[in-house]
């Protein structure tokens, strides 16, 4: 039986030992799809990075979606807090 998260269409993995034959729903890693990313990424393969300006220490976002868990550092907004503003004359810290 498949990992209910293996990409692809249904039973898309080995038949024998369970893996997924097209690897892993974006949030997901491992052989069997059975792990959620580790804290500070996102995505397909749990490759991409979560935002440098998530608000807490580790950077932790959502596995799928890569918005920050904990919101923002001051001054950032967006999907993923990656916008910077300029306020009273003065980009936000962190930005150019």
């Amino acid at each position: 039986m498949c990992s209910e998260h293996c990409a692809g269409e249904e039973e898309s993995c080995n038949h024998v030992n369970g893996s997924c034959n097209k690897g892993c729903e974006p949030g997901y890693q491992g052989d069997l799809c059975t792990q959620e990313c580790d804290s500070g990424y996102h995505g397909d393969g749990c490759m991409k990075t979560c935002s440098r300006h998530c608000s807490d220490e580790g950077n932790s976002c959502h596995d799928v979606s890569g918005t920050c868990d904990e919101g923002y550092d001051p001054g950032f907004e967006g999907d993923l807090n990656d916008q910077c503003f300029y306020v009273r004359g003065k980009w936000t810290q962190g930005c150019n």
